[in-house]
């Protein structure tokens, strides 16, 4: 049996950070996860850019929403979103 990770993650070379957002056992939940989480992003303004108040704010607002990503972080690169497969053991 598989299990669906969601991972956000932002940066890039040393700066790059990675961590996991939540899994689902259904990969069709996982992908809606993925493109909610989009765009809820985009819709507070965290998208690229080099404006930082804005991106702070946006930021705030992702980690306190409930449907939100509590541990969001961005960079001017933006953040993005994915799953990945693996398979469950003693299940």
């Amino acid at each position: 049996m598989n299990i669906y990770i969601v991972f956000g993650d932002t940066g890039e070379y040393s700066d790059y950070r990675q961590w996991i957002v939540c899994a689902y056992q259904d990969e069709e939940k996982a992908k809606a996860r993925v493109v909610e989480l989009e765009t809820l992003m985009k819709n507070l303004g965290a998208v690229t850019g080099s404006d930082w108040d804005k991106l702070w704010k946006a930021g705030k607002a992702m980690r306190e929403h409930e449907r939100g990503d509590v541990n969001f972080d961005i960079d001017y690169t933006g953040t993005h979103y994915c799953y990945e497969a693996t398979e469950l053991k003693d299940a």
